[in-house]
């Protein structure tokens, strides 16, 4: 028995592989744009990459980490007001223009804040900072919370008279205190004052990549916690 083919059944077997093709496509770059929309949700309100550009937090961070900052919770001024605390590192925009920096919280609203000689005054508490080799020492608060800083006991800021933050604000210090302008200046003389908690974008969490220049990749700094 011979077969027949009949043009409709050719017209519709080639219109079914067409439309195959095309869902094929459509799919694909549905799941492309499915991966975007996550990758832009992530770093919205999750996880955001940071490059450091200064070494103002020596010895914590150097100049050329790119860390991940966790955004967790900071979305909204009342959760920030809540989970902000002295010694945590955080990532903000800064006067004048919006610019993102990155120090130390030290002092919250209503907390009085001062510097005597480099070392920091909080509610007329003295924080004590246990020398650790040539020229830097570990600052230790009450609740028993730790970091190292570079002294400065006779910069121009080593010395500032006591304040009190007002609710709303923060105080933050560069542990690299001879290197950095942070509340201890004021923004008409090129620092940031107090920062506002609403300016808050996240705390830093680990170094993802660390790049010197000169020597190359740091790969002993890759993964370490930035805090």
């Amino acid at each position: 028995m011979s077969s027949v083919n009949y043009p409709g059944a050719v017209r519709y077997a080639s219109r079914a592989g067409g439309e195959k093709r095309f869902y094929g496509l459509a799919g694909s770059l549905g799941l492309v744009a499915l991966a975007v929309c996550i990758a832009i949700a992530v770093r919205i309100w999750l996880v955001q990459p940071y490059a450091i550009p200064t070494r103002s937090m020596v010895p914590l961070l150097e100049a050329g980490d790119y860390l991940l900052v966790n955004k967790t919770g900071w979305d909204w001024p009342a959760l920030s007001r809540k989970s902000v605390a002295a010694g945590d590192v955080i990532v903000f925009r800064g006067p004048p223009s919006g610019q993102t920096y990155i120090k130390r919280v030290i002092a919250r609203g209503g907390d009085r804040v001062a510097l005597l000689d480099g070392r920091v005054h909080l509610n007329g508490l003295k924080i004590p900072c246990m020398v650790e080799g040539p020229g830097f020492c570990r600052e230790r608060l009450p609740d028993g919370r730790s970091w190292l800083v570079a002294e400065d006991a006779a910069g121009p800021f080593a010395n500032v008279r006591e304040i009190i933050v007002p609710d709303g604000y923060i105080y933050v210090l560069g542990d690299n205190r001879g290197n950095s302008l942070d509340s201890r200046a004021h923004v008409a003389d090129g620092g940031m004052g107090l920062v506002p908690v609403d300016h808050i974008i996240g705390r830093s969490a680990r170094i993802f990549f660390s790049l010197d220049r000169q020597n190359g990749i740091r790969w002993q700094r890759i993964g370490q916690k930035a805090q």
